[in-house]
């Protein structure tokens, strides 16, 4: 077997460096929503999951480590923290109660404990991510810190969309869409499929936006997040690239991976 460590090689008389960034998207998401208590605990110098975890697990700060005061390791904390990260890292990403529950190993009663205990305590997350979608919703894009903006056209459409046979007059496919578009917003999810079957059967065709528009209203959060991080690292390549100093050492900016920049660069 190949020794993975080779897998990648600097070169004859070189090294490779590598540098990321710590915390870089609770960051942004402390940066996006304007929470103030969320801001002092990055201006505090707190481990921003540890935090989060005592505040969901109701213990102290100090217990949600991954390590104690003495340099051991804190196997329960690091568990808590580990948590914690799963429950940030959701509701950054608008991930549904199941999901979070699978990443807890728990019921969706608790995973909604959870969140309830994360809103609490910084309000204005659950503000700032409602308000993007409302926003997006109601002109299909959004913009990120940075001005990049993603637009997602089907949210400007109506759930559902009905294509009727050639020669139906506009009144009837107005009233008959209203009362179409009633019967599957009423419907459960597991009726929706028969509902559908109706009225095709009429010779109807049915265009259901609400699987994509739910799927766009997830990404409004994630985009502003995760683009801006993407914004930033790249900046941090020009700005490597560009630098004076790391020309004259002769470091060569390799790749980024997520928010890790690798430079190659002499012994």
């Amino acid at each position: 077997m190949k020794d993975i460590r080779r897998m990648f090689i600097a070169g004859n008389d070189r090294l490779l460096i590598s540098a990321d960034y710590s915390r870089q998207e609770p960051c942004l998401l402390s940066s996006c929503c304007k929470d103030p208590a969320l801001i002092e605990t990055f201006h505090s110098g707190l481990d921003i999951y540890a935090k989060i975890a005592s505040l969901i697990f109701g213990v102290p700060y100090e217990d949600c480590l991954e390590h104690n005061h003495d340099g051991t390791d804190n196997l329960e904390g690091a568990s808590r923290r580990s948590a914690a990260k799963k429950v940030t890292l959701a509701l950054m990403y608008s991930k549904g109660l199941k999901t979070l529950a699978d990443d807890l190993h728990s019921d969706i009663n608790k995973a909604q404990e959870v969140m309830d205990a994360v809103f609490l305590a910084y309000p204005k997350m659950k503000t700032w991510i409602d308000e993007g979608i409302k926003f997006a919703t109601t002109h299909g894009y959004i913009d990120n810190l940075f001005g990049r903006r993603r637009r997602w056209p089907e949210l400007l459409k109506p759930s559902y969309e009905f294509i009727f046979p050639k020669g139906t007059d506009e009144n009837t496919i107005t009233y008959q869409s209203a009362i179409y578009r009633g019967k599957l917003r009423r419907a459960r999810f597991s009726e929706k499929f028969k509902v559908k079957q109706s009225i095709e059967a009429k010779g109807v065709r049915v265009i259901d936006n609400e699987a994509k528009q739910a799927e766009a209203k997830r990404q409004v959060a994630n985009f502003q997040i995760q683009g801006g991080a993407a914004v930033v690292t790249m900046r941090a390549m020009r700005n490597i690239y560009n630098n004076k100093r790391l020309k004259e050492l002769d470091a060569k900016l390799v790749m980024a991976v997520h928010d890790e920049v690798i430079v190659t660069a002499p012994k």
